[in-house]
């Protein structure tokens, strides 16, 4: 298309440059040399006038009409010649312009058109003024937010730059300040969970779980909210989630989505860690699941599937009885019981999670903690041992 085109521009130049040299006279405007016959006529008359009215002598007469008619007789020749089309014609030159002007036109476009040239010498380069860097124009685009606080799209434009740029209190206001003044958007808010999760030094808060599930609710396939909430659930070892919420992404997510190693290994983890393998302070009770298995358990249906993880959870409590002192596997274990919805082994497990640490210990106030997130309310007050 490209060679189609200069080809066709090259053609309409030649011509135009040729035409001139082809035609046989001026189409519009009249020569020069009939211009001057009519003027040398119009003097011959007036002479004549001169004389008759004796302001000019008969010798003067003579000498003068000798000149004009000397004059016309040459511009009539020039007339009658551009009449012919002899002056105007040039065939001669107009080959070497067909040949000149193509020619021309392939040497220029090779030597500085082509995409094979030479790079510009560095000299040459360092001399040009060097382009405006980001962080100008981020401060240019502060300083107009600085004056026009409301211009919502210009906090739109903004807040996805302080977010590549690593500055994560600006990319949360930035996010914030879009999403009040042009209205909340699966891409405003899932940023702003993004830039929470910055803030936080990778945690999952809860403020930035609320981002990600208001995206959810706007756009319920969008996914990178749902890979920080599967993440929040790993942070905080709620593993029965957890590892239901990555296999799930990982079946809605491509191969090359940036997240799928991770996504692979925290639910490895999940599916070890609820088959007390991982987090022991010593040898599980449940001998961990194969890989066979593991991938055997992800084909079964939904409610089969579900019944080997309460068998795992039964087997971390059994555990528990013989290792009361592991905190983290009493938070497991409750939380665990709390997405199966056993609301009365969850209360249990509180109960004797309490019994398991001294009053006014960490750990109890941890449990304590725990139950009243859950709104779980322990079977009987336990006194202090």
């Amino acid at each position: 298309m490209f060679w189609i085109i200069a080809g066709a521009l090259t053609l309409v130049v030649t011509l135009a440059a040729v035409w001139p040299l082809l035609r046989r006279q001026p189409v519009s405007m009249p020569s020069r040399a009939a211009h001057d016959v009519s003027v040398y006529a119009a003097q011959l008359d007036e002479l004549s006038a001169d004389l008759r009215r004796g302001a000019i002598g008969t010798q003067e007469e003579r000498i003068a009409r000798a000149e004009i008619g000397r004059r016309l007789i040459k511009a009539d020749r020039a007339a009658r010649q551009m009449s012919d089309g002899t002056a105007a014609r040039a065939p001669a030159l107009a080959i070497p312009v067909l040949i000149v002007v193509p020619l021309l036109a392939l040497i220029g476009y090779w030597n500085f058109g082509t995409p094979q040239a030479g790079d510009m010498p560095l000299a040459l380069r360092a001399a040009e003024p060097a382009p405006t860097d980001v962080a100008a124009l981020v401060a240019r685009a502060e300083a107009r937010l600085a004056t026009n606080p409301e211009e919502g799209q210009g906090w739109d434009v903004l807040a996805p730059i302080y977010l590549r740029m690593g500055d994560a209190q600006k990319a949360v206001t930035a996010f914030g300040r879009a999403s009040e003044l042009l209205g909340p958007s699966p891409a405003r808010l899932s940023g702003l969970g993004e830039a929470q999760v910055m803030q936080a030094e990778g945690r999952v808060t809860d403020a930035a779980a609320a981002s990600f599930r208001a995206a959810l609710a706007l756009d319920p396939q969008i996914l990178l909210p749902r890979f920080f909430l599967a993440l929040q659930l790993s942070q905080e070892d709620r593993f029965a989630e957890a590892a239901p919420a990555w296999e799930a992404l990982i079946a809605g997510s491509p191969d090359t989505a940036p997240w799928m190693p991770l996504a692979r290994a925290a639910l490895d983890d999940a599916r070890g860690r609820l088959g007390g393998v991982a987090g022991a302070t010593s040898g599980p009770a449940v001998p961990p699941p194969s890989q066979d298995a593991v991938a055997a358990m992800a084909q079964l249906p939904e409610q089969e599937r579900q019944a080997q993880i309460a068998a795992m959870v039964d087997g971390l409590a059994a555990r528990l009885e013989a290792e009361p002192d592991d905190i983290e596997g009493w938070k497991r274990l409750i939380r665990s019981y709390s997405v199966l919805g056993d609301g009365t082994r969850a209360r249990e497990a509180v109960s004797k999670a309490q019994d398991s640490f001294a009053e006014g210990s960490p750990e109890r106030a941890q449990i304590t903690g725990l139950g009243q997130e859950l709104g779980l309310t322990p079977t009987q007050e336990r006194s202090a041992p």
